[in-house]
């Protein structure tokens, strides 16, 4: 990351690992293993823009969205927030952080009490954080739900008489009441149905615009992060494989991983179909990762030195690095 890049960004990550201990046993548990749930991710969001996350279910998108907010704890490695070192601390020095830094959850059901009115869920977070008289809450956050597209008069309801894309619009209203810096959006939309998913990106690219919103998009759908993001960040198995911006990266892929993704992009549009790249087999468990490249076991271009080594993250051109020892092949 350049100094320039350094100075614009709100958040660092330095080199992240959360490993997860693997036990057997229930009196005595002994260790047998460690899944590398992220193992070595570098990577910076500037202020103001919206990073898309997308990879496969256990590349590590999820846990490196939670390891952000302090929902998972990094065994090594550096996250700093506007400049402050986050990683390695307390419960208590965290605290004042969290009203700057908000997640909306994947599953709108199980994200929101069911015991709480759409008041007490909302209220909650201003009464913690800015201890503001209940007017006050009230007021704002009858003036967030009609910012998400609800009505004053839901307050008094419960989640469970909601849809479920009514239900994502209170919970980015929960995220949203504290007027974080950083939001981590992990895959909001893949819940609900395909009318809906339109519904809520539109409503998150609405008030990104209007609260100045810096977001890092986590999805395994490539469509859906194309249409909200800036830059965009493929991650496989715990690594990020390629890192470039949004059009570059959707335009000229360098790595294969990318490109197979890319390729099962459907289209309504036959001239723009590309022809699929099927990978084989399935991603291999973290606990027990390939040598060298991780993705050299499904790669149709895999040679011997692949599995002998682990490329480096390059640059081959302004703001798109991938990490394959053949990405000038595609450059």
């Amino acid at each position: 990351m350049s100094t320039s890049e350094a100075e614009a960004a709100l958040l660092e990550i330095q080199d992240l690992k959360v490993h997860f201990p693997l036990l057997k046993g229930m009196l005595r548990p002994k260790l047998i293993g460690v899944v590398k749930a992220l193992d070595g991710v570098s990577l910076s969001v500037r202020r103001g823009e919206v990073l898309g996350l997308v990879g496969e279910s256990g590349s590590g998108k999820s846990t490196l969205g939670r390891a952000i907010v302090g929902l998972a704890r990094p065994s090594a490695g550096s996250i700093r927030f506007n400049g402050a070192e986050l990683t390695g601390l307390s419960r208590r020095a965290f605290r004042p952080f969290r009203s700057r830094v908000q997640i909306i959850f994947q599953d709108p059901y199980s994200s929101l009490n069911p015991r709480m009115t759409v008041y007490d869920i909302l209220s909650e977070p201003l009464r913690i954080h800015e201890s503001l008289p209940r007017a006050e809450r009230a007021r704002r956050v009858a003036g967030m739900l009609e910012q998400v597209g609800l009505a004053a008069e839901h307050m008094a309801r419960f989640p469970h008489e909601f849809s479920g894309g009514q239900r994502q619009r209170i919970a980015i209203a929960r995220a949203l009441i504290v007027r974080p810096d950083l939001v981590i959006a992990d895959e909001p939309v893949s819940a609900l149905d395909v009318s809906i998913q339109a519904q809520i990106l539109n409503l998150l690219t609405d008030l990104r615009r209007k609260f100045g919103l810096t977001m890092v998009f986590i999805s395994h759908d490539l469509s859906v992060v194309q249409h909200i993001s800036d830059r965009v960040a493929v991650l496989y198995l715990g690594k990020i494989m390629e890192l470039a911006d949004r059009s570059r990266l959707y335009a000229r892929p360098l790595h294969p991983y990318t490109r197979a993704l890319i390729s099962a992009i459907p289209s309504m549009d036959p001239a723009a179909r590309k022809e699929r790249i099927v990978l084989k087999g399935s991603i291999p468990s973290p606990a027990d990762p390939p040598s060298g490249c991780r993705f050299h076991t499904r790669c149709l271009h895999a040679e011997l030195k692949c599995a002998e080594a682990e490329p480096p993250i390059e640059a081959f051109a302004p703001s798109h690095c991938s990490a394959c020892w053949f990405s000038s092949r595609w450059a």
